[in-house]
This record gives structure tokens, C-alpha cells and sequence, in this order.
């Protein structure tokens, strides 16, 4: 063998062990480097990198039937949601919120098409959800742009949302379509109610308001235990607003504390009061942070429900511990008369973010679409069992945005 082809064969062996170890590197340099140092959250590192994992996503969703909703266990990619689905509003909401950290012009053009898709969705009465559709998403984009447009599908949404008020109850009906309950209300309503607030302060009229607040104050007298926990379902009378049952839906058991529902509770009540100053939902928001905060586990990211039977081999949900978060920073800024509380839910929404951000809950993969992982949507119906869920990121994102704003 002449030196010619010696030496063409060495080189060939050098390139194949560049190749390789280059191969190695792609998995490697696909991860973002991202550490909670000296109790530190890294915001503006989170944010950049939910701008690279949304940027990916919009260069692959091609489906404009549907919004991205949730990854399953063994997948990168989001799968997807019809567009009258309840969490339609949140991967719009996320677009907003990176936007508005980044203004990156690419996720602000996706932002407005992404929210104009869902513009249907105005006139729909069946459903309370239209907050967490619409105002998620619209809602975000009039704050961050002043569109008048934006504006009017807002209030027309608003007066949608309002058709499902029934003054003998004195609360929304929730889903229509269970026909086993009369009038059936549940906690996650309460984050609905924003929407109302908003859109009574905003030309809707007040009617609006003294609905959104007669619901906080009918479910702050019915929806909570002596304990602070709260019950996930309420079903009333729908001719005299009588309380016909007190049980569950996504909760272990009727006298169990679903935790995606008391961390709805902590967020809601803390926003209600920021609305209108009444001091009862204060005073249920600091109740339902409390029980919150203390049924926490070791890690303290709760489990599905904080009475779960198989403790500590159930599943964990990172979606109630970023509403909480999120809830619990709302809430610290709203303590003003007492310096020490707001101290305390301020720490410890910080603790829940800080929890959040280690490897069991995060994911810096730039090619897996979601932040977070292991949320649980229901394990009843047996459906989203610690999965990425798209809501997941969209409050974990607004209390990092919350958190970046107090600090």
C-alpha cells in the first residue's frame, strides 16, 4: 500500500472520528445550560429559552385546526386541541408572553395569527371557559398592542361569558352540557371572572362586575371546608340557588383537595380582590395559600391531590405548583397591610418556581416543545398523567414575568 493511500485512508478515519463525535455533540448542545444559582431564578435565560422551543414549534405546526395542548410521555412534539377547546387560549398566551420579554418580531406575527384563529370563539355560550380561551389570548395581545380590534372581540366575548349567569344562583354555570347537575359550578370559574372585571371597566358595563363579583362571593361562602381546602364542584338548585351537592371531577375523592384546584382558588380570589377591594376574597386567597403551602410534599411540587391514597407513588402535577406560583406572587403584591405575609407568599411562590426549574420538572431541551413536564390533567378519566400540558408553561411564564416585575 503506497503512501498516497495511506494517507488518504487516515484521513478519512480522522473525518469519521470528527463526524462522530460531532453526532455526539448535537444531543448535548440541543440543551440549554440553565441553573438556579444562589436562590436565583434565571428569568431572562427561561424566557429565552421558551423562545427557542416556540420558535420551533411554529416552524412545524401546520395545523390551523387546532392549537398545541399537550406532549405524551415518549414524544417531543405538541399534539393538538380543536380550536372550541378549553385551553386553545394558552399557546397564543405563551406567543404574548415571550414576546413581551423578548419582542422578537417573528413571535409577535405568530402571536396575532395564532389569537385571530380563535376569533369564533366570541359568540360561544356553553362553556365558562371563554376567560381561558379568549382573554389568554386576546386579552394578552390588547395589553401588549392596543388594538381596537382586539378590544371588541373582548367585550363581545365578555357578554358571551355573561349569558351563563343565573341571578337566582348568583354564580355562572359552568358546563352546560352535564346534564347529571343542575347548575353545576366549579373552582376553576373563578379565573373566568377576570375577564368580567376587565370587561366592565372597559365599556361592558357594570352589570359585569357585580356579576363577576356576586360569583367570588357565592363561591367564597359555599366552596370551602372550615380548613381552607376547597371542594372542586359545586351543584345548585337552578331555580333558588340552593346547594344541591358538594363533590369532585378531577379530585380523588368528594371530600378530597384536587390541588389544581386550590391553587385555581389561591389565583382567583387573589385577583378578585385586586378587582374590587373586597376583603372576604382576600381573605379566601390567604386561606387557600395557606392550606396549599402547608400540604405541600419534600420537593414541593404537590401531587394531583393533596389526599391522593398512594402517596407518595402518585402522580405529581407541575401545573398546580405554576398557578400557585403565579397566584401566590398576586397575592404578595396585594398584602401591603401586612408586610410579613407578603414576605412569606412571595418566598414561597419563589420556592415553587425554584422547584420548578430543576431537571424533574424542566425540560431544556430546545427540541422538546414544552418547559415543563409531569402535569396531570385528570387521573380520573384516566387522560393526561404527568404529561406536558400547554397551561403548564403559560402561568409558569406569567409568574417568571411576575417574578422578574417584584424583584
Amino acid at each position: 500500500m503506497n503512501n498516497q493511500i495511506l494517507l488518504r485512508l487516515n484521513k478519512e478515519t480522522q473525518m469519521k472520528k470528527v463526524a462522530a463525535f460531532v453526532l455526539l455533540l448535537v444531543p448535548i448542545a440541543s440543551f440549554c445550560q440553565i441553573k438556579v444559582k444562589g436562590g436565583k431564578v434565571p428569568v431572562d435565560a427561561l424566557f429565552q429559552l421558551a423562545e427557542k422551543k416556540a420558535l420551533k414549534t411554529l416552524a412545524y405546526w401546520t395545523d390551523s385546526t387546532r392549537m398545541p395542548r399537550n406532549i405524551e410521555i415518549g414524544e417531543t412534539q405538541w399534539k393538538g386541541e380543536k380550536l372550541t377547546g378549553w385551553t386553545v387560549g394558552f399557546f397564543p398566551g405563551v406567543l404574548w408572553q415571550i414576546y413581551g420579554q423578548t419582542k422578537n418580531p417573528t413571535i409577535l406575527k405568530s402571536a396575532k395569527m395564532y389569537t385571530e384563529r380563535l376569533e369564533p370563539n366570541k359568540t360561544v355560550k356553553w362553556t365558562h371557559d371563554l376567560g381561558f380561551m379568549m382573554h389568554n389570548s386576546y386579552g394578552l395581545g390588547y395589553k401588549l398592542t392596543k388594538s381596537a380590534a382586539y378590544k371588541d372581540v373582548l367585550l363581545t366575548t365578555s357578554l358571551s361569558l355573561y349569558s351563563l349567569y343565573n341571578p337566582k344562583v348568583g354564580t355562572m354555570k359552568s358546563w352546560t352540557w352535564r346534564k347529571e347537575w343542575q347548575h353545576p359550578t366549579i373552582m376553576d370559574n373563578m379565573l373566568n371572572l377576570e375577564l368580567l372585571y376587565w370587561a366592565g371597566k372597559n365599556g361592558g358595563g357594570e352589570k359585569l362586575i357585580l356579576a363577576a363579583n356576586t360569583h367570588a362571593e357565592n363561591t367564597a361562602k359555599y366552596h370551602f371546608r372550615t380548613d381552607g381546602s376547597s371542594y372542586h364542584v359545586l351543584n345548585y338548585d337552578t331555580n333558588n340557588g340552593e346547594v344541591l351537592a358538594k363533590i369532585t371531577d378531577q379530585g380523588f375523592s368528594n371530600e378530597s383537595t384536587w390541588s389544581r384546584g386550590q391553587a385555581w382558588a389561591i389565583y382567583g380570589f387573589s385577583m378578585a380582590f385586586a378587582e374590587s377591594g373586597n376583603k372576604v376574597f382576600y381573605n379566601k386567597a390567604v386561606e387557600a395559600a395557606d392550606y396549599f403551602l402547608k400540604n405541600l410534599p419534600a420537593d414541593t411540587i404537590p401531587f394531583w391531590d393533596f389526599q391522593a391514597p398512594g402517596i407518595p407513588n402518585e402522580p405529581k402535577d407541575a401545573s398546580a405548583a405554576a398557578i400557585a406560583a403565579s397566584g401566590l406572587l398576586k397575592l404578595s403584591q396585594i398584602s401591603d397591610e401586612d408586610d410579613k405575609l407578603k414576605t412569606i407568599y412571595f418566598k414561597a411562590a419563589k420556592k415553587l418556581l425554584i422547584a420548578l426549574c430543576g431537571p424533574k420538572y424542566l425540560n431544556q431541551d430546545v427540541n422538546y416543545g414544552s418547559l415543563l413536564i409531569k402535569s396531570t390533567g385528570s387521573k380520573p378519566h384516566k387522560s393526561e398523567i404527568e404529561v406536558s400540558i400547554i397551561y403548564a408553561d403559560y402561568y409558569f411564564l406569567e409568574a417568571l414575568s411576575k417574578l422578574k416585575s417584584a424583584q
